[in-house]
């Protein structure tokens, strides 16, 4: 015979952490054996929807309220499966079982829409949390990166000056005594620094009436030995 379907009517079942969900389903059936879905079962629509929201209120009740929410396929077929002995023995056959409605009452329903609220905001908080934290260390990391730059820069360029005052050392020593020359060295580095502090018409820079004790430049051109 063809397939006939029979919807239940909406029953309240309550599940493991005592939460009461509404659920009604549709069963979708065939008789194969006519003799006995006749004399195994007085009315077999009612009958029939009967045993299937006994079974869905079974496995409602084994289940937590956001493991029924998000588990209908599972439920399905379990209570499929649980017919499926049932209808040999009234000669029908199951195709499937399919919950129509699974739903929480009114005070249920505004407690989850706060509890999703909440965590909604919470994850928000989170991940502004986290986007200030990534933040802070992009710009910590950016700061430590220049400050390691500059300083390279800077061993980079000392380690320049070093080496033309040793090579500018080593052409003046050819015709100064290493000490004269490291004088003239020392003169000309006081007399640059001299310069550089007077180049702002605000500052007032007093410069010794000599220089004696400070340095003493070379006198002659000969070189001593």
């Amino acid at each position: 015979m063809s397939e006939q379907q029979i919807d239940t009517q909406p029953r309240t079942c309550h599940t493991r952490d005592n939460v009461g969900v509404t659920a009604n389903a549709s069963v979708y059936w065939a008789i194969v054996d006519p003799e006995r879905a006749l004399y195994e079962v007085d009315v077999l629509p009612i009958a029939l929807a009967d045993i299937t929201l006994n079974s869905l209120r079974s496995y409602v009740g084994s289940m937590q309220l956001d493991e029924v929410l998000t588990n209908r396929k599972q439920l399905n077929e379990r209570v499929s499966a649980d017919l499926i002995d049932t209808g040999q023995k009234w000669g029908i056959r199951i195709s499937r079982v399919e919950i129509q409605e699974l739903a929480v009452n009114d005070d249920t329903s505004r407690a989850m829409l706060q509890q999703m609220e909440a965590e909604r905001k919470s994850r928000a908080t989170v991940a502004e949390a986290e986007g200030q934290a990534k933040a802070i260390r992009m710009t910590a990391e950016a700061e430590r990166d220049a400050a390691i730059e500059k300083a390279r820069g800077e061993a980079e360029a000392l380690a320049l000056i070093a080496q033309a005052e040793t090579a500018y050392l080593a052409q003046i020593s050819q015709h100064l005594s290493e000490e004269k020359a490291a004088q003239l060295l020392t003169a000309q580095k006081v007399l640059a620094g001299y310069n550089t502090i007077s180049k702002n018409p605000a500052d007032k820079v007093f410069l010794p009436n000599h220089f004696s004790g400070v340095f003493t430049l070379p006198t002659n051109n000969n070189r001593t030995t």
